[in-house]
């Protein structure tokens, strides 16, 4: 398995010769005025086989990249419940997904599995395994009662791509509630722990930032890392392009540039 950082939340996973694409964005959300880093065409990244969608916000969901750059074709797979919400899109394949099932991806399996949305609309959480190794990714997830039954049904796991922004929002709900809408630092070495997950490659930071509509939590990176060294978690803070390599031994995780 290789799994490569794409920009804000998105990764890709690669299982043999299967490739999977994860919230990927290009667009970046009309509400917000810049991007805090650059976003890149989805094809830099190469072909991928199928596209998983955590929930349907416009910073997760990017119908007409996809179309775009992977081709009207490609099959979508997104919660049930989100199929309703997403208005016309060019994307010939959409397939909603129900908590706990699965789907065949080549020589990968992807299960849908719970997650907490900030704003109470449907999401999932992404298992991805295959070769011999296990991948969860979070989305925008909260904290959550639900890692432990993820763990015992579907882990451990060699890695967990959790946000980890703690963000604070001031476009939804009057008055704002104050409180953070996604994991937080702490929180997500929390939840890779309870996950049983080996390394931690925190998602969902650094590319919006617009106080104060949307607020990320301060000292990101020190905080993790001492998260991290507390619980005994491997921390890939990976720059956009970076890789992990988990294709070989189980404990050797080898960040590489493409």
């Amino acid at each position: 398995m290789i799994v490569t950082k794409l920009p804000w939340a998105g990764v890709k996973v690669e299982i043999g010769t299967t490739r999977i694409a994860i919230d990927p964005l290009y667009n970046f959300p009309p509400r917000y005025e810049r991007s805090h880093e650059p976003l890149y065409p989805l094809d830099v990244f190469g072909k991928v086989d199928a596209v998983l969608i955590t929930h349907h916000h416009p910073d997760h969901f990017d119908p007409e990249a996809i179309a775009r750059f992977y081709g009207e074709e490609i099959p979508v797979y997104l919660p049930v419940e989100s199929l309703k919400l997403i208005g016309d899109t060019p994307l010939k394949q959409l397939y909603g997904m129900e908590l706990g099932q699965s789907i065949r991806i080549g020589s990968a399996k992807a299960i849908a599995v719970f997650a907490m949305d900030g704003f109470g609309d449907p999401q999932v959480s992404w298992v991805v395994e295959g070769g011999g190794k296990r991948l969860i990714h979070g989305g925008d997830t909260l904290w959550h009662g639900h890692w432990w039954n993820i763990k015992s049904v579907h882990g451990p796991f060699d890695i967990a791509c959790m946000p980890v922004n703690a963000a604070i929002v001031e476009f939804r709900g009057n008055p704002p509630s104050g409180q953070p809408i996604t994991l937080g630092p702490e929180q997500a070495v929390a939840a890779a722990y309870v996950l049983g997950a080996k390394t931690l490659l925190p998602i969902h930071y650094r590319t919006i930032h617009q106080p104060p509509l949307y607020c990320e939590t301060p000292d990101l990176p020190e905080r993790l890392h001492a998260s991290a060294a507390e619980r005994g978690i491997k921390l890939a803070l990976l720059d956009t392009h970076d890789s992990l390599d988990l294709s070989g031994d189980a404990e050797a995780i080898e960040q590489v540039r493409q």
